[in-house]
């Protein structure tokens, strides 16, 4: 392994190139460059999109998706941190992780993407890189609210104490940055095409829009509770992505320890969280339903290769989130075809699993209700059984109150995470002030 990866660190996020260091498709033109001279303008796009794409599939995988699944009970504390945890007991150095592997990383990085394909004229980078920023930031202002996002990555000019941004202000840009990646990406690719440094579609620009389209309609979702014109903004948006190349965006893994998917790492290294007696894993067993077993492995009480594989993908956003997302919509405004969609995001989550969708099943858990206040529980008791792991279900549950879950600890389920300490400690003055666990994030009327 070149050693001069390493020192170009200053540049990429160390994570990302720890991550990718040895995989043979990842030493890319300009990867011999003489790093005392390389600033990240000089860098080719391509080192820097598969960095951040390979952050982002790590942190997403990683503390976003054990932290929420403990939240919504889908997994359980059981030994060590996670007993703590498993009683809300959270400090702000917790976060710390996870709001690095977000500015530090997957940001650093696509943000100089931005200003390198902007300079010069490579659009699909444009508009990859914009796509990849904007759910990222949605990421982190659907975990924290309020967060650094007008001011934030200017390090680079000496700002490294970013003001933050409310959070409907947030909404509202990466609802711009989205329209623009879908110009971006409809224009000719500016003699600079996306390839095999993609690793979530390998240069297919169609289902880079579709996934563009399919974010937007999570983002309209998400206003739920504060947008009474939601539904017919989701639909919109939905409705373009399924239409066109939709497929599930995901971040590969490799077949070595060190570019393995996070849960299989954090199997190989930790054992205090169970799987089985949590209120997802109850529910499926009182529904004889079969994608229990291809998450669980009750006898050993530990995820099972489709989500604890050494390389297992980490799932952004599924074709079948895409059909629960449309069949909420279309059950909101009273649309009799939302019994069709959800069906079909029920038949899309089974073969996910791998595993065929009996008859009976939906027959069983048809959707009946003669309103939509009376059909959103089923409906969303089915894509939480489907987002299995995913900080997606977290937000679910924010926004709808749906599936009923009980608290660990106490009369109440966290709604958000803590700043971390070394904002505070650092930015403290713009950090705000009075948040706790407990305290709702903006759209979380």
């Amino acid at each position: 392994m070149n050693k001069n990866i390493l020192k170009i660190t200053a540049t990429i996020v160390i994570g990302s190139l720890l991550l990718s260091a040895c995989k043979k498709n990842f030493f890319y033109e300009g990867i011999n460059n003489d790093p005392g001279s390389v600033t990240q303008s000089q860098l080719p796009p391509t080192v820097l999109l598969n960095g951040a794409e390979l952050s982002i599939g790590y942190s997403v995988g990683g503390d976003f998706s054990r932290y929420t699944s403990i939240f919504v009970n889908s997994v359980q504390g059981n030994n060590r941190q996670f007993a703590t945890y498993q009683n809300y007991v959270f400090t702000a150095q917790d976060f710390q992780t996870p709001w690095a592997n977000i500015y530090q990383q997957g940001l650093n990085n696509l943000s100089g993407l931005k200003s390198i394909a902007t300079a010069k004229g490579y659009s699909h980078y444009q508009g990859v890189a914009n796509v990849l920023m904007a759910y990222q930031f949605g990421l982190a202002t659907d975990m924290w609210g309020d967060i650094p996002y007008s001011n934030a990555l200017q390090g680079n000019i000496g700002n490294i104490k970013p003001t933050f941004d409310k959070q409907s202000a947030i909404y509202t840009s990466l609802q711009i940055t989205l329209d623009s990646a879908l110009v971006q990406l409809a224009r000719g690719n500016g003699g600079k095409p996306v390839g095999g440094d993609d690793f979530i579609f390998n240069g297919s620009i169609p289902k880079w829009i579709a996934f563009a389209n399919a974010l937007k309609a999570r983002y309209y979702l998400h206003l739920s509770k504060t947008d009474n014109a939601f539904a017919t903004k989701v639909l919109t948006s939905v409705n373009a992505a399924l239409a066109g190349s939709a497929q599930s965006a995901q971040v590969p893994f490799f077949n070595n320890e060190t570019q393995a998917n996070p849960w299989y790492q954090y199997l190989q290294q930790r054992g205090d969280i169970s799987y089985v007696n949590g209120f997802l894993a109850t529910t499926l067993k009182s529904m004889n339903d079969p994608r229990l077993g291809a998450y669980i492995d009750g006898t050993n009480d530990v995820l099972t290769s489709l989500y604890a594989g050494i390389a297992a993908p980490v799932t952004l956003l599924s074709k079948t989130e895409m059909l629960f997302i449309k069949t909420e919509a279309l059950s909101a405004i009273g649309d009799p075809t939302a019994t069709t969609f959800y069906n079909a995001a029920i038949t899309s989550s089974f073969s996910d699993a791998g595993v065929a969708v009996p008859a009976v099943y939906l027959t069983a858990n048809a959707l009946t209700g003669a309103t939509h206040a009376s059909r959103l529980p089923q409906i969303m008791l089915q894509k939480y059984l489907a987002l299995f792991t995913q900080a997606e279900s977290f937000n679910d549950w924010r926004r709808t109150g749906y599936p009923v879950l009980k608290p660990n600890n106490g009369p109440s389920i966290p709604r958000r995470f803590l700043y971390p300490q070394t904002e505070l400690d650092y930015n403290g003055p713009n950090v705000p002030t009075g948040t706790t666990l407990f305290s709702k994030v903006g759209w979380d009327l």
